[in-house]
This record gives C-alpha cells, structure tokens and sequence, in this order.
C-alpha cells in the first residue's frame, strides 16, 4: 500500500466510494470530471425578467458553501503518516491552469498556493486518516479568463489546443530537494455543448417594445399550440431599448458526473440594436442579472478579458473590452464616411471607380482629398438631373463635412511625426502607421458582429459527431485576420463538438442564422434533421414566374400600360389582364436614421435598402443615368432623402417588375443570381458532405443590390449584402413547430400561384416531392388565402429642403383611404374608395370613431382572395418535413437587419436520450 492515496470520483458516478474499482479509474480517461464554478447555487432561477444587481457567481464567493456543487471532493488517504516527517506535501496542477484552479478545504476555505510556484498547493496533514479538500475550476476550457489578449488575428485549429484532460499530483518535497510524486490522478474539464433545434424546448425570450408588438402578439399566438413552452418577456425598463437577445448570448449544457446545467454564453456584444458601437446599455446587464442562479451557469469571461499592447512612446496599455470598442468606432468612422461617398459617387458617375476600404492609415490621411473629389464629383452631376435629386445631394454633401469634421477632432495627429492619437475615456495610445493598422484591423475584430450570438448555431448528430457540430460564419479576410474573434474561435475550437465554417464576410451583419439553419426532418430519407438554406435563385425564379405568368395574360403585351421597368410617369400596379400579381411588403416601411456623430459610437447610418434608394431615384428623375426621363413630377409616393439627423420612414412595397430591375447593379448583372451561384448553391452541397446527408432545401430570400458586381467579387466585405425581403431562414424552432418571418412576398389568385410554383419546382431540389401536395385546397387548407398584414400608423412626413421649398417625402399611413393605396392592386377592377370600404368593414376594431387607423401595431385582413407565393412554397416545405408553422412578423428586425431568430432566445432541456454524456 502507497504512503498516501489521491482519492477523487475517478468512476464519475458522482461521488467517492472508495472502491477499488474507482481508485484503479485513476489513469483512465476522463478520471474524475470537473466542471466549472460559474452559477449561482444559492440563488432559484427567475422565471419573469426583472431588473436588479448582479448575482454573485460562486467562484467570486471568498468562502465556499455546502450547497456548491460544482466542487469536486477528494480525499487524501494518509497510509502512512511517518513518511511525511520533513517533508512538505502538496497538490501540483499543471501551469497553463494556474489561476483558473483552486483548492479549497472542507470547510470551504482557500488553501493558498505557494507564492513562488502557484501551481503548487502545499497542505498541512491531520492528525487522522485522510484529509478532505475541494477542487474549484472557474471557467471553461479555452476561455480567455485570466489571460490577455494580443494582436493576433488569425486562429490556427490545433495550435492553441487546451488540453481538456490533465494529471492532479500529490508530491512532497524535503527543503530544496526534489519532488517526489506519490500519487497522481487524471482530472477533466468539463466542455461546453451547444443543442440543436431538435432538444426540446421549455423557455423563449422576447422583448417587450413598442416596435416588437407584432411580434409578440404573434408569438403568443403562436404558443397556444405548442406545448410546454414558456414565454418570458424582457420590458424597456430592462432592455433600456435593445432587442437583440440572441445575438447578446448563446445558451449551452455542461455535463458532469452529477449531471447536466445551463450555460449561459455571453457574446462580447456592446451595441444596442443596429447601433455600432459602446451603447450605454443594452442587454448585456440583462444577461448578467437574470441568468446566474443554481445549475445556470455564465460565462461573462469574454466581457472582463483586456488586451494588451505597447504604443510608440513605451506605454503599455491593458485595454478593456469597452476602450477596445470605443478606441475602434472612433477608427471606423473613416471608412464609413468613404462607404457614404462611394455610394453616391457611384450613382452619379457610373464609370467611378469604388475605393476599396483596405488601408486604414491612406484613407485617414487623405481624407480631405477625397472629399474634394466628391464635392467635385457632385458639382459636376448632370444638370438635367430633378430638383428633387439636387437637393438630396446637398443633404448628402452636408452630413459627409460633418462626419469628416469629427473625424479630424476625434482622430488627431500625434505630437510625434507620423503618429495618430487613439483615444478611450482618459487613455491615449500613439500610434505609428503600423501600430494603427494593426489596431485597426484587430479592434475591428474583437468589436465584428461575427462574434454574437447569430453566428453560432449548432447541427444535430452525425455519423462522425454524435453530439453534433458547432456551426459559424468565418472566412479569412484579405488572407490576413478572421471574421471572427481569435479569442472566440479558440474558444469554441476547445470544445468537444467539431467546428464547421462557411463564408458569411459578404453579408453586412455576418451570420450564420441568415442563410442557414436545422431543423427536425421526419421525413427525411438519410438524417432525421434537415438544413434550410437561403436562396436568392429560388427567390428570382418565382419572381420572374410571376412576371411571365403576369404577362400572359395581357392581350397585347406591347400596349400594356405598365412598362417592365420603373417609371415615374407610367402606372406601377400590375393588375392588369387577367393574371393580376400583387407588390411585395405592402403596407410596410423601412425606417433611416442618420443621427450626427458622436464621440462613442459610430452614427447608426441606418438607411433603406440600395434597392429602395435606387428605385425611388429613378421614379423621382433623380438618377443621373436617365436624367429628365419626364417632365411633370413623379406619380408615386417614393422618394428618397437622407434623414438629416430626423428619423424618417419610407414605404417598402415594389413590384416585382421593380424588384427584378431595381437588384441590379449598376451595369445591369444580377445581384442574386450572383449571391445564388457564387454562395448559396455551393452551401447545399457543402452541408451535404460535412453533416451526413440530411436534405437542404433552400428558402426564398431576395438580397439587397450591390453597386458594382465587378469590385465586389474581389471585395465582399468592403460593400456587403443583406436580406431585402424578410429572412425566411432566421426562423425559430420549437417542439416540432417552426416559427417563420412572415414574408410578405407578392401575392396572386390560387389558381395563378399553382402555375407559377409548378414551373418553378421542375427546377429546384425536391421539387417533385413538394409539387404532390401543390393545389388550390392546400392553401385553404392552411389559411393561406387569408392575408393578414400587421400595420402600424404614421403621420405623414414633411421636410424644408437646403434651398427653402417644402416637401412631403412620404403621404403617411393614417385612414383607410391611405390603406387603400398600398391594397388597391389586391382588388383589379375596384376603386381606392372601394377598397378602403372594405378594409374599415372587415378590421372594425382597427379604426378609431374619426376613421383613422388606432395607434400601434394593427393586424389588418385584406379579404382580397390572394395567395402569398413565397408563404405557399414554404408551406410546401415545412408539410414534407412533418411540422407545423406559424407566421410571424419580424419586420421591426428586418429593418435592423434581422429576424425573429434574432429577437428571440430560446433555453432547452434535453430528454434523458440527448444528454451528451461525452466520457
């Protein structure tokens, strides 16, 4: 028998027996399991959101209480206590884990470690049998807690490897001699999961906002008929404004000997909404304060972790989450201004060349002579360009002077030659050309959207990862930093799930969750699960079917009072004939703000879609490229100005007419069939052979334009995309149901949507599967020939123009009678009076007793007889895979560039059979 014995839960059965069997475990993996001390035992989970103080987490409890289960207990077995005279016995852990394992007694003490060598613990032994001590792990594996980070910006898989399993030694050492090792035992940490949307369901989160009424309604409707789930509500006062719970944290499962726990992963995420940059709250106090309570465990290392770096002078600087991201909105503003430019420049000089936004330092520096050319470049835009367009340019012109004036006195030189001032609260760092450049492109990293919680999904089981694949969007960037954070990627390449990549860089926010999801197939031939992916070809395939089955039934297409291309003179609506199509997004509005900069964030330059811009340029005689194209004032209610520092809003219907001209670039190629055969259609095959098999079955999304097809294929993330049409792929799933962005696509009578999806499905995957079940009855059948469109009111919107004269940029939404405007072509044949008859007859409760439309969102059925193409052929998909969906309204986060996925949070709880029991 050995002098002493390490005893611990060798046999993981979730306690120390003592048995022989568990003490010959020792060396076997995974030993004993340790998982992280990161919940709050004394404290019961909340099921309402409430405001309050930050729970302490039990690793920051000085002393250890008997309810902290995350210790793990062992015993040192004194065999012989005569063979510790002189010597000093200890605990010695490996260095890498120094700082991030403790020791503690069994009264919940800390044993302290040696000064000159903390990964040792030295013990005093008892005057008995066995001395009983506590293991403590603070963190997870790969977790930046307790180290800096540095300017590294490219994360190799493999090289910063932590190794999860490790030797616990119980050594004596007599004076400076020698340590001799008397006993050792393998000890492993627990590793972080992420479930699929297959486990089940039990919470989900939303926020409670004016904007997200809808929404919400929607989903409370929605959870009528799904089962056990409950719904917490997150209110303004918590928020203080924000919305974006899934981007702000990942939730996951550790597993240990005694059982499973939430984690609650908190993204490193400091933006409020679509706003950019150090927001003074948002939901990360929300995430914070809820969460930590028994068995719910957070992982906030991301937010306390410092980077580290040494400017020109000498100075080191350990620089926090929050002075990393100021120090970067400060930096970012250069190439947002020059973003601003290249858009405008583009449109009036078709022939302009876009500047690519790769050197931070020459862009700063010529700065000034890039606004001259604009200037310049605006001066000489054709003069038979509208009035309407001129004064537009002004606005442009003026708000360009007033970011690049706060560029210079937030950006300024250094008293040094050739150095920059980089400021953060009372911190200044001086930089040199490369300094700055590297700070740039890393800072932009660490502050990437790439790092939240959309950008991190999760597959069900495969052959080769039984406990699935954690699921990013990353690419290298200029072959020379990731999308995602180093410090995130070695993180997740530290778990025990495969880590799978696919291109996301040239989407404006960068998420997987846009263009890819899983879902439960029970149906399917090889994978109970399938991928649902984004298609912007699909999406331009029932568009153009419609246009073609619109234009069949028109007599004399030659003589067709609606030409096929926008026009402010000629009638928009494509009711005639006897295939009548209706616009797409009726009723809806895209929202833009253009607040003036400030200190601590970049301007939120929220504006409508490239597609929108460019359609109301052209309608207004405001696009340079066919200048004075008429000569009375536009027909139509769309326009385009800047906000000038006031929120605006404009209306989003297009035809589809419009919308297959307007998603163009400016040489006329094809925004989407290029997204489609340069990204999405490699995707489906790329998830085939990374995940078993499972079916893909793309989804119909159309994306917005991209100004010049030839520099982006060289440069996605310098002008990146997003979803024009709501996401149909940033869905929910629950318990078998699947909560999907309503997509407000266009709508055309039942028997015209079944001739259009015919021909489309002859040519997509599964197209014949899903073509069995295509008729008339289906769309009754699932309610699908009843339109409901969820309004809000709003005044109509006036603005004095630079040279002085009044103008309504948009007529409102206030009475039925502006209703009627955005329906009408739901009723060929009917008058605007007609119809507006109809809409206050069929939503009574909608109208207050004066006729306008109450306040808030309204939920409106337009009784038209239509069926909307995009829900019918999702219909049809979400049918072959055996699940239900409900429909709803995401459109408050489509204008911030998401989807109800991102609104919303769900907590799972796995059945006994998805546990991951990785040991």
């Amino acid at each position: 028998m050995a002098d002493f014995e390490l005893r611990l839960d060798y046999d993981h059965d979730g306690r120390i027996t003592g048995s022989s069997s568990e003490y010959d475990a020792r060396t076997t993996a995974p030993g004993a399991i340790l998982v992280g001390n990161i919940d709050a035992d004394k404290r019961a989970f909340p099921n309402q959101a409430t405001s309050g103080p930050d729970p302490k987490l039990d690793y920051q409890q000085n002393t250890k209480s008997g309810t902290d289960d995350e210790l793990l207990a062992l015993s040192v077995m004194i065999n012989n206590p005569a063979a510790a005279t002189g010597r000093q016995l200890g605990l010695r852990i490996p260095e890498t884990l120094v700082g991030r394992i403790r020791v503690y007694d069994d009264k919940g003490n800390a044993v302290p470690a040696n000064p000159g060598m903390p990964y040792e613990f030295p013990l005093t032994l008892p005057n008995a049998a066995k001395l009983d001590l506590q293991l403590e792990y603070t963190t997870l594996p790969g977790s930046p807690f307790g180290r800096k980070s540095g300017l590294g910006m490219q994360y190799t898989p493999g090289k910063d490897q932590e190794y999860l399993g490790w030797a616990l030694e119980l050594f004596s050492r007599k004076g400076q001699d020698a340590s001799v090792v008397h006993d050792s035992g393998l000890v492993t940490l627990a590793p972080l999961f992420f479930p699929d949307n297959g486990v089940t369901a039990t919470r989900i989160y939303i926020c409670d906002r004016p904007h997200t009424n809808a929404a919400l309604t929607d989903l409370r409707e929605a959870l009528k008929a799904i089962k056990d789930v409950e719904l917490v509500t997150v209110g303004k006062d918590i928020t203080e404004g924000d919305t974006w719970l899934q981007d702000q944290f990942q939730p996951g499962l550790v597993v240990g000997a005694d059982g499973w726990r939430h984690v609650i992963l908190h993204m490193p995420r400091l933006r409020s909404d679509s706003d950019d940059g150090l927001a003074s709250t948002n939901l990360a106090g929300f995430v914070t304060s809820h969460f930590p309570a028994h068995d719910v465990c957070l992982l906030n290392d991301f937010w306390d972790r410092k980077l580290n770096i040494m400017d020109v002078t000498g100075t080191t600087f350990n620089l926090t989450i929050q002075e990393c991201v100021q120090i970067s909105v400060s930096m970012a503003k250069v190439f947002e201004a020059i973003r601003l430019m290249n858009s405008i420049s583009k449109a009036v000089e078709k022939g302009f060349q876009l500047m690519a936004l790769d050197d931070w330092w020459e862009a700063r520096a010529h700065l000034d002579g890039i606004l001259a050319d604009f200037e310049d470049r605006i001066r000489k835009a054709p003069v038979k360009a509208s009035s309407e367009w001129q004064e537009v340019l002004k606005i442009i012109t003026r708000d360009i002077n007033t970011r690049i004036n706060d560029i210079a006195k937030n950006l300024p030189n250094g008293q040094e030659t050739n150095t920059v001032e980089l400021k953060s609260g009372n911190k200044t760092v001086i930089a040199d050309k490369d300094l700055a450049m590297k700070l740039y492109k890393r800072l932009t990293q660490m502050r990437s959207s790439g790092n939240y919680g959309g950008n991190v999904e999760s597959s069900p089981p495969t052959g080769d990862a039984v406990f699935g694949k954690i699921v990013i969007g990353n690419q290298t960037i200029n072959k020379e930093r990731d999308h995602v954070d180093v410090d995130l990627l070695r993180f997740l390449n530290n778990q025990m799930q495969p880590v799978i990549q696919f291109d996301t860089t040239w989407l404006e926010v960068g998420h997987i969750d846009e263009i890819l999801t899983f879902v439960p197939d029970l149906n399917g031939p090889k994978q109970r699960f399938a991928a649902l992916r984004a298609s912007s070809g699909l999406a331009m395939s029932i568009l153009r079917g419609a246009i073609a089955q619109y234009e069949s039934g028109i007599a004399d297409l030659a003589k067709a009072k609606v030409p096929p291309f926008p026009s402010g003179v000629a009638e928009r609506l494509m009711t005639e004939g006897t295939a009548p199509v209706t616009r797409l997004m009726r009723g809806k509005l895209w929202s833009q703000s253009l607040p003036h900069p400030a200190d601590t964030k970049v301007p939120d330059i929220m504006t409508p879609p490239r597609i929108y811009q460019h359609l109301a340029r052209i309608l207004t005689g405001g696009d340079p490229l066919q200048p004075n194209t008429f000569k009375p004032p536009s027909l139509h209610d769309i326009h385009y100005w800047p906000a000038d520092d006031v929120p605006r809003a404009f209306p989003a219907d297009i035809t589809p007419y419009e919308l297959v001209w307007s998603e163009q670039d400016e040489f006329g190629n094809s925004t989407n069939d290029y997204l489609e055969s340069q990204y999405l259609a490699p995707l489906a095959s790329q998830v085939e052979d990374q995940f078993g098999g499972p079916r893909v079955i793309p989804m119909p999304v159309v994306f917005d334009r991209v100004l010049d097809l030839g520099f982006w294929k060289g440069n996605p993330w310098d002008a990146a995309t997003s979803a024009f049409t709501p996401d149909v792929v940033n869905l929910q799933a629950l318990n078998g149901h699947l909560l999907i962005p309503r997509p407000y696509g266009p709508r055309m009578i039942p028997a015209d949507v079944v001739t259009v999806l015919t021909g489309v499905l002859k040519d997509i995957p599964y197209g014949q599967m899903l073509q069995k079940e295509l008729s008339e009855k289906m769309f009754s059948k699932f309610g699908l020939d009843v339109p409901l469109y969820w309004i809000n009111r709003q005044p109509p919107i006036t603005l004095t123009t630079p040279s002085g004269f009044l103008l309504q940029v948009f007529g409102g939404i206030m009475n039925a009678q502006d209703l009627a405007k955005f329906f009408l072509d739901g009723f060929p044949g009917k008058s605007a009076a007609d119809v507006a008859k109809k809409i206050t007859k069929d939503n009574q409760r909608s109208f207050a007793p004066d006729g306008r439309l109450r306040e808030g969102w309204q939920q409106l059925f337009i009784d038209e007889g239509t069926v909307d193409l995009f829900e019918a052929y999702i219909q049809l998909v979400v049918n072959s895979l055996g699940l239900t969906v409900h429909w709803v309204d995401s459109w408050f986060y489509h204008t911030h560039l998401g989807g109800i996925h991102c609104g919303t949070n769900v907590l799972r709880v796995p059945e006994k059979n998805q546990i991951p029991i990785w040991w």
